[in-house]
């Protein structure tokens, strides 16, 4: 199982657009979680109103900004990839922690 972290150290240059689309095309041929680690939420957003307009996502999204949750992530056997959103500033880092270099 794969983690992929999708960072950078500003909002708004496309995080979440690449999260769900990277997640979309690899979910063709494998079982994903988007993990939405941001708390704007962006991506829990994208899921929901995905669900709103009848377009059930081909991928699960579950929200968590906690760090510990962040440690376990490669104990989820059930998916091939887990895909990362992370926040969008420096900021935000306590949600990360030292997790993701630990995964």
């Amino acid at each position: 199982m794969k983690v992929i972290a999708v960072c950078g150290q500003k909002g708004g240059i496309g995080k979440t657009s690449v999260s769900m689309n990277l997640a979309a095309a690899m979910s063709k041929h494998s079982k994903i979680l988007v993990m939405d680690v941001d708390p704007q939420g962006s991506t829990m957003f994208w899921a929901e109103t995905a669900d709103d307009v009848e377009n059930e996502l081909p991928f699960d999204t579950s929200p968590s900004t906690d760090p510990e949750a962040l440690r376990h992530l490669k104990s989820l056997n059930e998916y091939d990839a887990i895909i990362v959103d992370t926040p969008g500033s420096l900021r935000d880092e306590d949600v990360l922690g030292l997790s993701l270099i630990h995964i």
